[in-house]
């Protein structure tokens, strides 16, 4: 797995630079893409309702056993 850097935001929280999105990846696709993406070191995923496909990103998170903090 690879370390990507991370920021501090404003709030001092820090968030991964790099981030893995799924805006126009078809939702039967979604799933298998978001876990190759999470066996990579991805660790912020960008989604969004308007995309069509959150409850397969949400599967492959579920899935995976990384523990969400």
């Amino acid at each position: 797995m690879t370390s990507v850097p991370v920021v501090k935001l404003n709030n001092g929280v820090e968030m991964p630079q790099l981030g893995f999105g799924v805006f126009q990846v078809p939702s039967p696709e979604t799933k298998a893409a978001v876990k190759t993406a999470l066996d990579a070191g991805y660790r912020s995923i960008d989604t969004a309702t308007a995309y069509g496909n959150e409850a397969a990103v949400g599967e492959a998170l579920a899935e995976s056993g990384i523990p969400a903090d």
